[in-house]
């Protein structure tokens, strides 16, 4: 289905920076990358330069030619490595002629397309962990083939459909998964049909959903314009959501198939702001989600927009921007950026490694990889 498509690329083994490559510059921390890309480690708190562990990286894993390194960013251990989805190809249509391709990204250097993959899971985009060494991926879907949910298993040879009872969704962008009930909480923006141009069918609202018994997606807040990246606090106590929206993305006629557009609101100004929830478990175990609040809000053009969504062991929240990545404390306090000079920006980000204390940050062509004395949680290397 992706014949058309001829795809090269270099790989580039790991790099590890010796500490000859760091140095000081008016209160932030530069480190020399490539040629093209310096990383700047730029605290807006104290507590921000003591995450990083500088004696083992920045580390670049993996680049090429064209910007494989986007969205997912799942910590596989059978692997020893981060499956990643890759932007889209041939974007510039606006129309069914777009495609995704699947690839991992190795600990120690490189990476791999995985086309099989890539052909099942339609338009792949975020995905998350289900404990137990698979996980479940985002089909985006294409024209008037709906987006949906699909578990992998451990092989990456085995892809399933979650049921769904027949119902339509718009563009399905990130999810997280509670161990203790195996429910499922995800985005389901409206990107493919108002901004890509690659989704004729949609749903009514652009929401954040989760599965219920009986194979059906439910609704748990449709009060957002584009809801993103999603994640737990560490002790599921709160659930964070990214809203993301640039007013300029709007295609001048968003309409599907059927002539009506995802929504009945016309977007015209931007959204770049994380709200939380709290987050209860209820007598049977389900996971009760209210009280939604905002967390913190960016800056649309100084910052970005805050995409993909992870958390460390402390609580604090790293969430991908136009800039790079920003990290802030479970209080909603800005701790500092790390900034990649090459303006392709981060959409989304991953702990891995056997001890969970590597960050990946996808930058669009290069994936790369930060080291931290903290470990991330909600991934394969946490025991739950």
């Amino acid at each position: 289905a992706m014949g058309w498509l001829s795809l090269t690329y270099g790989l580039l083994a790991l790099l590890v920076l010796p500490a000859s490559n760091a140095f000081r510059s008016q209160d932030r921390l530069n480190v020399q990358l490539t040629v093209n890309t310096n990383v700047s480690f730029i605290p807006s708190h104290q507590d921000f330069l003591g995450l990083f562990n500088f004696e083992v990286g920045p580390r670049l894993l993996a680049q090429s030619q064209h910007q494989l390194y986007h969205e997912a960013c799942i910590w596989m251990p059978n692997f020893d490595a981060w499956l990643v989805t890759s932007n889209l190809f041939n974007a510039s249509c606006k129309c069914v002629d777009q495609a995704v391709l699947v690839s991992l990204v190795n600990f120690r250097g490189g990476s791999t397309l995985l086309p099989e993959l890539s052909h099942v899971v339609l338009m792949a985009n975020g995905g998350t962990t289900d404990f137990k060494g698979g996980i479940y991926l985002l089909s985006q879907g294409l024209g008037t083939v709906s987006g949906g949910i699909f578990h992998v298993d451990s092989t990456l040879k085995h892809a399933r459909a979650v049921p769904n009872n027949g119902q339509v969704l718009n563009s399905p962008n990130d999810i997280v998964v509670d161990p203790q009930t195996g429910a499922l909480f995800f985005t389901d923006p409206s990107y493919a049909i108002e901004a890509q141009g690659f989704r004729y069918t949609h749903r009514n609202g652009t929401s954040l959903l989760r599965t219920h018994g009986g194979g059906r997606f439910v609704d748990v807040d449709s009060g957002f314009e584009q809801p993103n990246g999603v994640v737990f606090s560490p002790d599921f106590s709160a659930l964070y959501v990214s809203n993301v929206w640039k007013s300029e993305w709007h295609l001048p006629h968003s309409s599907g198939g059927d002539g009506h557009i995802a929504h009945d609101k016309r977007l015209t100004t931007n959204q770049c702001y994380v709200d939380r929830y709290d987050a209860i478990r209820s007598a049977d175990g389900t996971l009760e989600i209210y009280n939604r609040q905002r967390f913190f809000e960016l800056d649309c053009d100084a910052d970005g927009y805050p995409d993909g969504l992870k958390v460390d062991e402390m609580g604090n929240l790293y969430a991908g921007i136009a800039k790079g990545v920003i990290v802030h404390n479970s209080e909603g306090v800005r701790l500092g950026t790390v900034e990649f000079t090459n303006a392709l920006g981060v959409a989304n980000l991953a702990f891995g490694g056997r001890d969970g204390r590597t960050l990946l940050a996808l930058n669009e062509k290069y994936a790369i990889a930060l080291q931290l004395h903290v470990a991330g949680v909600l991934g394969p290397y946490q025991h739950c």
